[in-house]
């Protein structure tokens, strides 16, 4: 179940990188670089998973000050 709790933060990772932060290039992750695999992976996670589109165009009207919540 904490698996599923912290997921969420995890999930939004590929957002970091408009801003430079690239997960695990130099490898000192493995162990977490491979729960994320394994969490991407899960059947539960891929019912409810936002998909990086949505989430990038949030971002975009929250920079902008007007965040739009019913994307």
């Amino acid at each position: 179940m904490v698996d599923y709790m912290l997921w969420p933060w995890f999930e939004r990772f590929p957002l970091l990188s408009d801003a430079g932060f690239e997960f695990n290039v130099d490898g000192k992750l493995p162990k977490l670089a491979a729960w994320i695999e394994a969490m991407e992976a899960d059947e539960a996670v891929q019912k409810v998973k936002v998909p990086i589109e949505i989430s990038k165009k949030f971002m975009e009207t929250y920079r902008q000050g007007t965040p739009e919540y019913d994307i």
